[in-house]
């Protein structure tokens, strides 16, 4: 007795003239590819939520932590203001690189070199090198975006560029004597 061709356990053939099943299995197999796309595009963002934090929808919007008075990674902070010799700039105004020059930073900054290097300091920083330095400055702040001025950790890059630049720019062979950078006022309107 010859065994019936209707064997519910075995798959449907490519030839079968009776494709309804293949059709259905078909759009089983694509339905669940979208639900899994799905579930791993809406756990990655959620989880990116929970572990990045929430960002503002407008890139214009500076967090309020943001906001709070920032001292650079790179200054001492309980060193006695005596142990230093400060040489301040002029306020410097540029506009940031954004699309439409609506921002703009005012900053004054001041280097400041350790007592014993004062005098130092002042002899190689006349008022022509102190020029140049600051024409550097503003090219240098004129180049950043709103995002690398944002936080805490872009002010202490901020300050570190500009100290390792002007001791490569004042002493290019000897000794740096700029300890780190202070910012008198930084201002991003």
């Amino acid at each position: 007795m010859a065994e019936p061709d209707d064997n519910p356990f075995e798959e449907a053939k490519p030839d079968d003239e009776g494709g309804g099943s293949s059709g259905l299995q078909l759009g089983i197999r694509i339905g669940l590819m979208v639900a899994v796309l799905a579930a791993g595009s809406g756990g990655g963002y959620v989880l990116g939520g929970l572990i990045g934090g929430s960002q503002a929808s407008d890139p214009n919007v500076v967090p309020d932590d943001a906001m709070q008075l920032i001292e650079p990674e790179s200054g001492p902070p309980d060193i006695a203001a005596e142990d230093f010799h400060y040489i301040k700039f002029e306020p410097i105004t540029v506009n940031l690189n954004e699309p439409r020059l609506a921002r703009y930073i005012r900053a004054t900054i001041v280097l400041a070199t350790k007592a014993s290097d004062g005098e130092a300091a002042d002899k190689m920083i006349t008022t022509n090198r102190k020029l140049e330095l600051q024409s550097w400055m503003m090219h240098y702040l004129a180049d950043l975006s709103l995002e690398d001025v944002r936080g805490q950790k872009s002010l202490a890059r901020i300050c570190r560029e500009i100290r390792e630049n002007c001791n490569r720019k004042l002493w290019p062979r000897s000794r740096p004597l700029i300890d780190h950078i202070l910012f008198e006022q930084f201002n991003v309107q």
